[in-house]
């Protein structure tokens, strides 16, 4: 199976390729995050005797998310040096028709029903925060509720591929150097920041921001850019070979589970995380003949890999902490019929609305490439 991996890996047609490890990691992302929110009712229905190991999940919930943001700065900028390396161009318009329609129609959805439930009274639904989540701005406005709780992240995602393309092409030829500049000011600026209290005053949670956090993608763009060179792939297979890899995740544990102390040592523990996840992430994808690839080709891991995204959507509705569950909703609210519902919106969500949209954007950007309104920008290879 391994072998048939690296071959289709290597054979097929850049734009066409399809990363199936990828998607078994997606599925690791979210069923971490669904743990995380499901961790108070997995102990209300199954005992207390539970509860230690799903406060595990509640507090180091949010390596789920980190490793959504290390697959998407991978990928996308995979793509996008694909289209390059094919074309010597590449088209902004058709790369934002492609994720126009694969984000907004779900997420129009998931919010339009959240927004009539709380209409209806059935639970909080802030306007700001609701407009927040509609405009990818959800992480910088004030107000609080659960249900659109987790929109933090995919603002994070958003605002950063409305710059990202665009510096990607006019830094040509500079590109891995002008990534790493980017990370380097993102980690300075979170570090002075939090030494000096300068954003103290903001109502803002500092984990949520863009400004401290996207190096957690900008690692992923990194080691994309870089394994296009043979010799950094190679050096990223031997970093990430066999016990090393296995090596690398006891560090990323270690580095969660001690009590970091003082600015430095924060600063350091959560500049360290990125990078230990995006070797994780991306050392199965270079060498996908190894066991953990395999395992993470299973059928039913990229099955929920490729749901994951409306699951994501959908499961703050059904997965709830204490204190935030309502009583219009308590029948779906009670694990593991939460789960059950979470699943099912997300086949529905999956099946008739991200399908359909994801093949209909693909149409569209493939009529802007023949037919672009804009100049296409050409960048020396």
């Amino acid at each position: 199976m391994g072998t048939e991996v690296e071959s289709r890996f290597d054979a097929a047609p850049r734009e066409t390729r399809y990363i199936p490890t990828l998607d078994g990691w997606r599925a690791v992302a979210i069923v971490v995050v669904m743990l995380q929110h499901a961790s108070d009712q997995i102990p209300a229905a199954l005992g207390e005797w539970i509860r230690p190991v799903t406060n595990v999940f509640r507090e180091n919930g949010r390596f789920g998310v980190y490793i959504f943001f290390a697959i998407s700065g991978y990928l996308i900028t995979s793509l996008l040096l694909d289209e390059l390396e094919r074309t010597r161009t590449v088209s902004l318009s058709s790369f934002y028709i492609r994720r126009a329609f694969r984000i907004l129609p779900p997420l129009l959805v998931v919010l339009a029903v959240f927004g009539a439930l709380g209409v209806a009274g059935v639970i909080p639904m802030p306007l700001g925060k609701w407009l927040g989540s509609l405009f990818f701005v959800n992480n910088y406005t004030t107000g609080q509720t659960w249900y659109l709780g987790h929109f933090w992240s995919l603002a994070i995602e958003e605002q950063f591929y409305l710059v990202w393309p665009t510096v990607l092409v006019l830094s040509r030829n500079r590109v891995f150097r002008v990534c790493a500049a980017l990370i380097a000011a993102v980690c300075i600026w979170r570090f002075v920041d939090s030494a000096f209290g300068l954003t103290e005053s903001w109502p803002i949670y500092i984990d949520d921001r863009t400004d401290t956090r996207v190096d957690g993608l900008l690692w992923g763009c990194l080691l994309a850019i870089g394994c296009r060179d043979p010799r950094t792939r190679d050096l990223v297979a031997r970093i990430t070979a066999g016990w090393r890899w296995w090596g690398l995740l006891a560090v990323l544990a270690v580095t969660q589970a001690v009590d970091a102390e003082g600015v430095l040592a924060h600063n350091l523990q959560i500049t360290v995380r990125p990078i230990l996840i995006a070797l994780l992430v991306v050392g199965t994808v270079v060498t996908p003949t190894t066991r953990l690839a395999r395992e993470l080709e299973r059928p039913v891991w990229r099955w929920v890999g490729r749901i994951s995204y409306s699951l994501y959507l959908w499961q703050q509705l059904f997965l709830v902490w204490d204190g935030q569950d309502v009583e219009a909703l308590a029948w779906c609210q009670w694990f593991p019929f939460s789960v059950m519902c979470a699943f099912g919106m997300a086949v529905l969500s999956h099946r008739y609305i991200e399908r359909p949209t994801i093949a209909m954007g693909r149409r569209l950007a493939a009529r802007a490439r023949r037919h672009p309104g804009e100049a296409p920008v050409t960048i020396s290879a």
